[in-house]
């Protein structure tokens, strides 16, 4: 079974991702971290074929998560989307985790966009 990790700090947005995900791909596991030390910690124990990744969370920022992610040899394939707030856009975070994405979702997103960004990094990652 394929697995996707979603990273990020509200609950609420980790929920409707999830429902998203079960949704559009039922045979896809879904597992959660709270924040980017979990995430990475989780990645490294699962090894999700996809992360999903805010970028303003506590303790560990998308681009740090990102960034550690990629350091480590048994995490720095594993294709990532990034997440951030509309305004958002033009962070320092975001510009320093885009080049780690395969693409960026601006929140608010809807399922289509969610859909467009998962079925992208599905076919190149768990074919």
């Amino acid at each position: 079974m394929k697995r996707v990790l979603i990273v990020e700090d509200f609950e609420s947005n980790r929920a409707w991702i999830r429902e998203m995900i079960e949704l559009l791909y039922p045979e896809v596991q879904v597992l959660e971290a709270p924040n980017g030390r979990e995430g990475v910690t989780l990645a490294l124990v699962e090894r999700p074929d996809l992360i999903i990744l805010d970028t303003n969370m506590p303790l560990m920022d998308g681009y740090e998560t990102a960034r550690a992610l990629n350091a480590l040899p048994q995490t720095q394939t594993i294709p990532l989307i990034g997440m951030t707030l509309v305004g958002n856009e033009h962070s320092s975070t975001l510009a320093y985790l885009r080049p780690f994405c395969q693409s960026v979702l601006l929140k608010p997103f809807n399922a289509a966009q969610l859909g467009a960004a998962l079925g992208t990094a599905l076919r190149q990652s768990l074919v």
